[in-house]
């Protein structure tokens, strides 16, 4: 059964007041659903904040990788995978995958990728791990 846009939405939203509860992992178990049925950019990076926040960032590391491969790869999967990149220890690549997203205009979110890359932290408002849909 394919799901419409209002499926998709209706899911989506459930994901997401499970993560504003804190419940990462039921979030993540509806995320994962949603994108094996309708996978874009906004679902990995919301399933990859979700993965991060359980200190999974292999997972996240695996999906944005994935993701960034179908096109279009847009700057936020970028840096989304550069953040877990970071969380993983592999800091060189961390800082080649933000290099290559320095092109955008989000300027927080940059700035954010490359604290983590050098090890320090300036940590994301909820709202924020999942960017705009």
């Amino acid at each position: 059964m394919a799901w419409n846009e209002t499926d998709r939405y209706r899911v989506a939203e459930a994901a997401f007041a499970l993560y504003r509860q804190g419940a990462y992992h039921p979030a993540s178990r509806v995320l994962e659903i949603l994108w094996q049925e309708a996978p874009d950019a906004w679902t990995a990076r919301a399933l990859a904040a979700c993965y991060l926040l359980q200190g999974e960032p292999a997972r996240a590391v695996a999906l944005l990788e994935a993701a960034i491969r179908s096109p279009p790869a847009d700057l936020r999967l970028r840096l989304r995978l550069a953040e877990a990149l970071a969380a993983c220890g592999r800091r060189q690549e961390a800082a080649r995958m933000a290099e290559t997203a320095a092109g955008g205009e989000d300027g927080v979110e940059r700035m954010r990728v490359a604290l983590l890359i050098r090890g320090e932290q300036l940590p994301p408002q909820p709202n924020d791990m999942w960017g705009e849909r």
